[in-house]
């Protein structure tokens, strides 16, 4: 159902409160923070995003505030992250519901590594374990290397339900509903802001240590550049070739 003008408003208060403290404790995320609109135009129980707009819903923010001004900045840093990390665009072709669960781990891991006040949580045993096991198998653990690792050493139902409820943030339902074509122009815009943070990032821990070395590595594995090995290949691709004897350069005396 859609939501009142009052959990709108009230919404709309919260999540600007919490742009604003990211900001200053963050600086170098300003371009990220100022890319999503706030929007209540999706029917959504939680957070959510297609990579255009902040979709929310006012009376869960609500409550996440009132626990704690920090449930509102993790979870909305955690969503932006999702973006610049090209989450949602990545999602086509593979199983959703390990996709959706190794994006939260990989997310979280990283804002589990920023120290900054307005990002401190409760200490977690869970995720502590998780992690130590996951860093024994992967330098870096952004998602798409958390996606090979759980598709060789498969969950269990039962710890794979309590893993999504432990690293829960935002819904990930709208990531499906836009086409790749829809998606390019937001994936091109989130490429250009997650290049701008890396060099923010840099220039920032260069001069003080505000912990963030995780969020540093997925960043330069996401903005790295690739090569395009298909031109290179294009090269030695004939088409229609047609086998035959060249009468000139057929030496027969090979054969006598």
């Amino acid at each position: 159902m859609p939501q009142s003008d009052a959990w709108s408003k009230a919404g709309r208060a919260i999540l600007t409160a919490a742009r604003n403290e990211l900001y200053l404790n963050l600086p170098f995320l300003d371009a990220a923070l100022c890319a999503l609109p706030f929007s209540n135009e999706q029917d959504t129980d939680f957070i959510a995003t297609d990579g255009q707009a902040f979709f929310f819903n006012g009376s869960y923010l609500a409550l996440r505030y009132e626990k704690s001004r920090n449930l509102v900045c993790r979870a909305y840093l955690h969503l932006l992250l999702h973006c610049m990390l090209l989450h949602p665009a990545k999602r086509q072709g593979r199983d959703g519901e390990l996709w959706d669960l190794c994006c939260d781990i990989a997310v979280e891991h990283m804002l589990d590594s920023l120290d900054y006040r307005c990002l401190a949580a409760a200490p977690s045993p869970r995720r502590s374990g998780l992690y130590r096991r996951l860093e024994e198998e992967r330098n870096v653990l952004t998602a798409e290397a958390l996606y090979r690792f759980f598709k060789n050493h498969p969950l269990e139902e039962y710890e794979r339900a309590t893993l999504a409820r432990e690293f829960f943030e935002d819904d990930h339902s709208l990531w499906e509903k836009a086409s790749q074509e829809e998606q390019e122009q937001p994936r091109q815009n989130w490429q250009q802001i997650a290049q701008h943070t890396q060099t923010s990032m840099e220039t920032v821990m260069s001069e003080a240590s505000g912990g963030g070395q995780a969020v540093l590595e997925q960043l330069h594995v996401e903005t790295r550049e690739t090569a395009d090995y298909r031109a290179f290949l294009r090269r030695f691709a004939v088409t229609g070739e047609e086998s035959g004897i060249d009468a000139d350069t057929f030496d027969y005396n090979y054969y006598t």
